[in-house]
């Protein structure tokens, strides 16, 4: 695979990516997520205002985990880095024509959340995707 080939790869990716997050900006509790991220900074000195909004934060999360766009956001950001470290792997080989993953690696989103947990609930989740909005957002 050539290098523009595979960084045509990682460029879709990233757009299916801004595609997914534009959606989940009409989320309620993805607002809620971006929200609440302030507060948090701004009462970090505080332990016990700092408990409740942990905890509220991670009850917002709970929910989010449900929502199929937000998994769907998982999905993908977990597929831009495993062939990051694929075309990285392959890079190493050398005999490549692939970019290494640093040279591909996908730039942050001004409204992508800070942090993307990846856990229990994107295990399998291509699978459950199938002929869903996955399927639907890389169709059109």
């Amino acid at each position: 695979m050539s290098q523009l080939q595979t960084s045509s790869v990682i460029w879709s990716l990233e757009e299916v990516r801004e595609r997914v997050t534009q959606r989940l900006t009409n989320v309620p509790e993805y607002r809620a997520f971006l929200a609440i991220e302030t507060p948090i900074a701004e009462v970090s000195q505080i332990p016990d205002l700092l408990a409740h909004l942990e905890t509220a934060k991670q009850k917002i999360m709970d929910r989010l985990n449900l929502i199929r766009e937000y998994q769907s956001l998982l999905t993908v950001d977990k597929a831009i880095k495993e062939i990051s470290e694929v075309l990285k792997f392959l890079g190493e080989e050398g005999g490549s024509d692939a970019m290494p993953a640093q040279g591909v690696a996908p730039a942050p989103l001004a409204r992508a959340p800070i942090a993307i947990p990846c856990g229990p609930s994107v295990v399998g989740l291509r699978e459950s995707l199938h002929g869903s909005f996955a399927t639907e957002l890389l169709a059109s």
